[in-house]
């Protein structure tokens, strides 16, 4: 079955690369629309974390149409990715707009290499493979492996083709290490449930959240700063990476307590640009999936599907 999916998702990706841009991010959209629809158990847990983050702030009609509107936008980053092998410099030049770009300029010159902050929202695939593109500077990716292991392939090729190395969250620290030493971007992706991280507010509720990017900004000194990239509400093709200034290492009586202010200052980053780009962000990944439910008032996703409230 893996290879067949394999199989299917290469002869997808090809069908994307040669279709003009429009078009294919024409289907990516209707894709991640009709995913809307058809995926009840994403689609709950969308809508529940929606309601968790903008209960009191948002009515169930407008937590409704940013679901739909991250749908689709899951939709066209799968056509980022496709069309990775296109983005040749002249391309990068014409579609990605850097909000920052003396911020690149002035860690690059300290030489002490870049902790790169973001998260799963707007075109997060084209960061580090613009900033290769573009000459800023030499990025790679820290992050999970896909589970099928063909499609982590593709994956991974993907995202050669433009430079960017995709290094294992297992091990990472001594190839992590070695990177920023030589002055480069690593990136991390920190607004997923990690099993084994600690806990910190988003949202204001406790979202279990890896500690790894804290660890290392200690042990390497490297900077820590946040690139966001969002798209163009008008003009799909078009992008800006946001960098935002440099989050400081902050030091605690303990290695644990270091962990845990360093992770949530990085979380509060993350938060702070979801609440900006909300229709952008991957609201049907389960944050909060390794929270005790009880405690935190959140029940659990049910296996089978109740009636649906009006799209």
């Amino acid at each position: 079955m893996e290879r067949l999916i394999a199989c299917v998702a290469s002869a997808i990706l090809r069908l994307v690369r040669r279709l003009p841009e429009g078009v294919s991010l024409a289907i990516g959209a209707a894709a991640g629309h009709v995913g809307y629809y058809l995926l009840h158990r994403r689609r709950r847990i969308a809508l529940r974390n929606l309601a968790i983050a903008f209960g009191r702030e948002k009515g169930p009609r407008e937590r409704r149409r940013i679901a739909r509107a991250a749908f689709r936008n899951a939709g066209l980053v799968a056509v980022d990715l496709a069309r990775l092998p296109l983005l040749t410099l002249e391309r990068a030049r014409a579609k990605i707009r850097i909000d920052g770009l003396d911020r690149i300029a002035a860690v690059r010159e300290r030489g002490l290499g870049v902790l790169a902050l973001s998260a799963h929202l707007g075109s997060f695939e084209l960061i580090a493979a613009g900033i290769n593109r573009l000459g800023l500077l030499r990025c790679s990716l820290v992050g999970k492996r896909v589970r099928n292991e063909r499609l982590d392939r593709i994956v991974v090729s993907l995202r050669e083709t433009c430079g960017v190395a995709s290094i294992p969250p297992e091990g990472a620290i001594r190839e992590v290490l070695r990177r920023v030493r030589r002055n480069e971007a690593v990136g991390f992706v920190l607004d997923q449930n990690f099993r084994h991280g600690v806990f910190v507010n988003f949202f204001g509720v406790p979202a279990r959240t890896a500690q790894g990017l804290a660890f290392l900004a200690r042990r390497s000194g490297a900077p820590v700063v946040p690139f966001f990239a969002v798209r163009d509400a008008r003009d799909w093709r078009r992008h800006t990476i946001h960098v935002g200034p440099e989050i400081p290492y902050e030091r605690g009586a303990t290695d644990e307590e270091e962990a845990l202010l360093n992770t949530q200052r990085y979380t509060s980053a993350i938060e702070a640009f979801v609440r900006r780009f909300p229709e952008q962000w991957f609201w049907a990944h389960d944050r909060f999936r390794s929270r005790p439910r009880e405690e935190a008032g959140i029940p659990p996703v049910p296996a089978r599907r109740p009636p649906d409230p009006p799209p």
